[in-house]
């Protein structure tokens, strides 16, 4: 069956002849792929078994290691949850077959009439009211779109991947600053060339998590980032340029150094590389590189909505704002981790909000254990309708880092509360996806500037 269907896709694309897909509405392998689903079913299915029976017939001398078999039965069930699992695809071959391939709308293009009269049935006169309403004003904006009579996408947005609600390129903080000690301060940093930085200190925050501090070329040196944006690191690994995006805890007025933070991954190539440095190692920056261009006194609030490592720029954010005390700008950081324990930069953050009156920390975690007093769960509506300011007359802007899932659940509440999506901004380069996935695919975007 692998043999026939490798030979049926040959034919089919005409040896894999790539020149054939100039027209991107080609899509011949996909009257194929319940067969391939199916093969992938029965290769899973076929060597769980075998790998069964071999274990039952050796016992539990089949665990030993020098066997071989306990790698075998392994690698048989991960094919079997592997996405899609088993039984999705028993699913997904099921509904085909009955009703036609094109019905599993594995692209969510098509909508379920049935199921849409059967929940608004279930509405209110209110609700039905309230919704006909919002999705008039919806299709209304929609067709204004596309017939060209509004644009409320600015032309430079979603054009750089990397940075897809930026309205023009990074901004470099490229000036020299005086400060009143009359002391200059000029940017090390440059977007478009590589600065060699040695490794000044390290220190765990977890068990998984590093913040490394790094010398700039000069003690009076300042980043050359507005607060909020993120730099390039790249290393050599094995002759090989390996390169990462970070988005440093430091803002711009911690002259002659920059703080970076990084989780350990098992497999990360930079993570083992960073693993291994020591102090007065080389490491090659390069920036801004786009994120966040924050500006002082330009909104009246600023909410960030972080998850896990995705706290940093909220870190820096607020060093920058307390730091500043003629910014008039509010600042709320709603922060989700798995323990108390990874709650990254805590004490320093629980500092600012006892001193500042700007400043305001939400901590929720999964897992909260005896004597936490804080919140527990995802960040979620109710959550969030707790703690975050609504939609009123004040410039806000809500910025969030974390996860997809993270993400887009924020999202979807934030358009329950009523926030229009031009106010949120998300770092990452789907940021703007997750946002039209939410609002619809002619919705506003934020803009990557406090104006």
């Amino acid at each position: 069956m692998n043999y026939l269907l490798a030979q049926t896709l040959d034919v089919t694309t005409d040896n894999n002849n790539w020149d054939i897909h100039s027209d991107v509405t080609l899509t011949p392998r996909t009257l194929n792929v319940h067969w391939l689903w199916q093969l992938k079913f029965s290769a899973a299915k076929n060597v769980s078994n075998v790998t069964d029976r071999m274990l039952q017939a050796c016992g539990g001398a089949g665990y030993k290691t020098e066997l071989g078999l306990e790698r075998l039965y392994r690698d048989g069930k991960a094919g079997w949850v592997m996405a899609p699992s088993n039984e999705i695809l028993r699913n997904l071959v099921g509904v085909s077959a009955l009703n036609g391939f094109t019905s599993i709308d594995l692209w969510e293009e098509m909508s379920n009439e049935r199921l849409l009269q059967r929940e608004v049935k279930k509405m209110t006169l209110e609700e039905k009211e309230k919704l006909g309403k919002k999705l008039l004003e919806e299709a209304q904006q929609e067709r204004e779109a596309s017939e060209g009579t509004t644009s409320k996408q600015h032309p430079y947005q979603d054009t750089d991947f990397l940075n897809p609600f930026n309205t023009a390129p990074p901004a470099a903080l490229s000036q020299e600053i005086k400060t009143t000690d009359g002391v200059i301060h000029k940017a090390a940093l440059k977007p478009d060339q590589w600065t060699s930085l040695s490794l000044l200190s390290r220190h765990n925050l977890t068990d998984k998590i590093a913040a490394f501090t790094f010398t700039l070329p000069n003690p009076t040196d300042h980043t050359g980032c507005y607060p909020g944006q993120y730099v390039t690191v790249r290393v050599m690994i094995n002759g090989k340029e390996q390169i990462r995006y970070f988005s440093p805890v430091s803002p711009p007025d911690d002259h002659g150094k920059i703080e970076l933070v990084l989780r350990y991954e098992t497999q990360g190539l930079i993570s083992n590389y960073f693993r291994e440095l020591q102090p007065g190692g080389q490491v090659e920056f390069q920036g801004p590189c786009g994120g966040l261009e924050y500006t002082e006194g330009s909104l009246d609030e600023v909410t960030v909505v972080a998850g896990g490592g995705g706290v940093t720029p909220g870190v820096q954010l607020l060093r920058h704002l307390t730091r500043n005390p003629q910014d008039t700008t509010k600042m709320t950081l709603i922060y989700y981790a798995e323990t108390p324990r990874d709650l990254l930069y805590r004490d320093e953050l629980d500092g600012y909000a006892k001193i500042d009156d700007r400043v305001r920390v939400v901590y929720t975690v999964g897992e909260g254990g005896e004597g936490w007093e804080g919140d527990e769960g995802f960040i979620n509506t109710q959550l969030l309708d707790k703690y975050i300011t609504k939609p009123n007359a004040i410039k806000h802007k809500v910025v969030i880092c974390g996860g997809p899932t993270m993400s887009i659940s924020t999202l979807y509440s934030l358009y329950q509360l009523g926030f229009p999506p031009q106010t949120v901004f998300i770092y990452g380069q789907f940021g703007v996806e997750q946002v039209k996935a939410v609002y619809g695919r002619q919705a506003a975007l934020a803009s990557h500037t406090c104006h």
